[in-house]
């Protein structure tokens, strides 16, 4: 009768407290919808020079977003933190469950505290596709950084005569393909989608950006709603931008203790 209350007693602590390794994203292969084709360069750089002018984010190296953070009807305060090129610190976490997320760019982990309650929540954390979402919500800079501080690669997507958008993809060093929408009146992202083969499956996943508000010398989403395969699963509204906090390289650690954020 002892051996299976010590037995239980062992997996509850090691669930309570898990820390979730998942492959780095140069892994999985990634591809945009369609071929990009070579866009003349001149005409590149200059939709690039226009959303880079839009977004105002030029002289933006690090932010922190903090919001309410909705996930299949289940809510969660976020802190989403930034800092150029491509290190990404996300906590979500409500009274009963706390998950933090950490990506350098080439790999990524997950940590989470989680009562034995929260069977669904445990069930995400085993998805892959649920780190490939960081890789979207912490997409901010992909298109504002430049020169040696991130070697990305852009190329065009052609879109339909006369559309209002325009399409353009960000490969990272670590192999991730990235599909921006921007828009053509107002220079400003409006769409981030990445698509990911798995297990000889296709899954797409779409990072939909509204409510841009300027901060300081900024124009950022306030709202953002992110869908996997086609169904919505995340909607987030962010309270508070803090612009350039100071961010050493340890905040990114997935050792750090959750107050930090």
């Amino acid at each position: 009768m002892l051996l299976p209350i010590i037995f239980c007693l062992v997996i509850y602590l090691f669930l309570r407290n898990s820390h979730y390794t998942l492959p780095p994203a140069a892994a999985v292969q990634t591809e945009p919808v369609e071929e990009p084709v070579e866009m003349p360069a001149g005409e590149l750089a200059a939709l690039l020079l226009r959303q880079r002018e839009a977004s105002g984010l030029a002289d933006v190296s690090a932010m922190t977003l903090h919001g309410s953070y909705i996930e299949d009807g289940r809510h969660y305060e976020l802190a989403l933190s930034m800092r150029a090129p491509g290190m990404i610190r996300k906590r979500v976490r409500n009274d009963k469950v706390e998950v933090v997320f950490v990506s350098s760019g080439a790999s990524s982990q997950v940590r989470a505290t989680l009562p034995m309650s929260e069977p669904t929540v445990r069930e995400l954390l085993q998805e892959e596709l649920y780190l490939y979402s960081l890789l979207l919500e912490g997409g901010a800079f992909r298109l504002s950084e430049s020169g040696s501080r991130m070697p990305y690669r852009y190329e065009w997507l052609p879109t339909e005569q006369g559309s209002e958008v325009q399409r353009i993809v960000s490969q990272g060093p670590a192999g991730v393909s990235m599909m921006h929408e921007i828009d053509m009146d107002s220079g400003l992202e409006l769409e981030r989608s990445v698509e990911v083969e798995m297990d000889g499956e296709l899954h797409g996943l779409r990072l939909l950006l509204e409510d841009y508000r300027r901060v300081e010398n900024a124009m950022l989403p306030h709202r953002y709603y992110l869908e996997i395969d086609g169904r919505r699963r995340v909607e987030v509204t962010i309270q508070s931008v803090q612009l350039n906090p100071v961010m050493p390289l340890w905040f990114f650690a997935l050792e750090q203790a959750s107050e930090s954020d």
